[in-house]
């Protein structure tokens, strides 16, 4: 009977011990014979009452690696291309053209930043020639330059700066002065022709660039079968006056015979004279030019003028010439006022103090545009320190 109850009782306990067992508790008990017990050390380090020992893994070299760049894995690594900056100056609301030379390429205007407005249907693109209209406002234009094969060569950029109204440069050897020409009278407006200005937009397209490559376009632009003999005139202008500063008299010289103008023939040689020393050619050159137009008379007076002042002496006879011609253009303030002041200062070599005291006071009391003032306030303050307050 002892027996049978013990039985009983051991049945019930398994049998209670079985039921109140979750899922994970009879996983446990099935897995027994494969859970690996931890020793009293591993219970303090899970508990972190007790350091982990520092191991070094297999695969941790245990030497310094090193990183190359990583540029040195690129095959092909990308080259920038090319930039070519170049300024211009160009009067407001003017045409003007750029003419770029191709070099075995072909050119595409890529954009316009400011105001400025190109003339498409007047440009040559496959020819290199862009023409433009100037506005108020600084502008930027973006040529991109591709080879046969349609690879992009290089980009160039022009900075187009507004200037004044183009001006007549007076140079001698020691100055230079930068004389404003006014517009030309209504009349002269009138008769001016309707048709596009090349050898303005050529000389245009030139300006900027050093004179050695100046010299080249503008020899290329009068060999050109496409510009008109008038034009190849006022292009040969401008080749002329680079020539001589950069000293190429003989070169000079050849293309001053080339002229049809007469006067401006005189006026040139005058300037080749003058650069190279030999002053009484100069003026005999620039007085012989005073038979021209206004602008040639113009140009030649204020000239031959600063080639006297320079020179320190002068013939009476050609004094009187000088104010003659300069009175007949007196509606010109500006260059009456300047060629005013430079016959104050030849009166100061004669000397005649007072007439040049006279000159200079009419010129800064006068209507006349600020910087002549202050250009004949100077030379009349001189005039008082060497002269007229010298004790």
């Amino acid at each position: 009977m002892k027996n049978r109850c013990f039985l009983f009782f051991l049945l019930a306990f398994y049998f209670l011990l079985f039921f109140s067992c979750t899922q994970e508790h009879l996983i446990f008990l099935k897995n027994m014979n494969r859970a690996n017990l931890i020793n009293f050390d591993q219970i303090l380090q899970e508990s972190g009452l007790k350091k982990r020992p520092v191991r070094h893994s297999q695969k941790t070299p245990s030497f310094p690696v090193s990183i190359k760049d990583p540029s040195a894995y690129e095959e092909n690594p990308v080259q920038k291309t090319p930039e070519v900056n170049k300024q211009l100056a160009v009067p407001q609301n003017e045409d003007f053209s750029l003419n770029l030379n191709l070099e075995g390429a072909f050119v595409v205007l890529k954009s316009i930043q400011g105001d400025l407005k190109n003339i498409r249907e007047k440009s040559k693109q496959d020819k290199g020639i862009f023409l433009f209209h100037s506005g108020k406002l600084d502008s930027k234009i973006h040529f991109q330059f591709y080879d046969l094969s349609g690879d992009l060569k290089k980009n160039v950029f022009y900075y187009i700066k507004v200037k004044a109204p183009i001006a007549i440069s007076a140079t001698s050897t020691e100055q230079k002065t930068n004389i404003v020409q006014q517009a030309p009278p209504q009349e002269e407006k009138q008769n001016a022709p309707s048709s596009l200005d090349i050898s303005g937009l050529m000389i245009s397209a030139v300006e900027g660039e050093s004179p050695t490559e100046s010299i080249r376009e503008l020899e290329k632009s009068l060999s050109s079968e496409e510009i008109k003999d008038s034009d190849k005139e006022k292009i040969r202008y401008r080749l002329i006056e680079l020539l001589i500063s950069q000293r190429s008299f003989d070169s000079a010289l050849v293309q001053i015979n080339r002229l049809n103008d007469a006067s401006k023939k005189y006026y040139y040689l005058g300037n080749l004279y003058q650069a190279k020393k030999i002053e009484k050619e100069a003026v005999k050159n620039y007085l012989s030019a005073l038979g021209g137009n206004d602008e040639t008379r113009k140009a030649s007076l204020l000239q031959l003028e600063d080639l006297i002042i320079h020179m320190g002496t002068i013939d009476k006879n050609n004094l009187d010439t000088i104010k003659g011609e300069t009175q007949k253009m007196k509606n010109d303030k500006r260059f009456y006022a300047l060629s005013q002041i430079n016959i104050a200062r030849i009166y100061e070599i004669v000397p005649d103090i007072y007439t040049a005291k006279e000159i200079f006071e009419s010129i800064i009391n006068g209507n006349y545009d600020a910087d002549i003032e202050q250009r004949a306030l100077e030379y009349y303050q001189e005039l008082k320190k060497d002269f007229l307050e010298y004790r």
